[in-house]
């Protein structure tokens, strides 16, 4: 997080209104960033996903098996 005012020292003393700078938005940032960790969240949960479709199992099982690896995202 140095890196989100320029110059960098507005980061320090920017509050005192000694020097003239300017810090990104960090709210909009965290948004950003839970949006793309959601996204790779989910992504990550879908890798079993065609395996275990394809396995050769009762739907009642495939779905307790994918309910397990719903739990895990929990």
């Amino acid at each position: 997080m140095i890196f989100q005012c320029t110059p960098i020292p507005f980061f320090w003393s920017g509050w005192a209104g000694e020097m003239a700078g300017k810090c990104i938005d960090i709210n909009l940032f965290s948004w950003i960033r839970a949006a793309i960790e959601i996204a790779i969240d989910v992504a990550i949960l879908s890798l079993p996903l065609p395996s275990v479709v394809k396995l050769q199992m009762s739907w009642k099982k495939k779905a307790q098996v994918l309910l397990m690896f719903a739990l895990g995202f929990v």
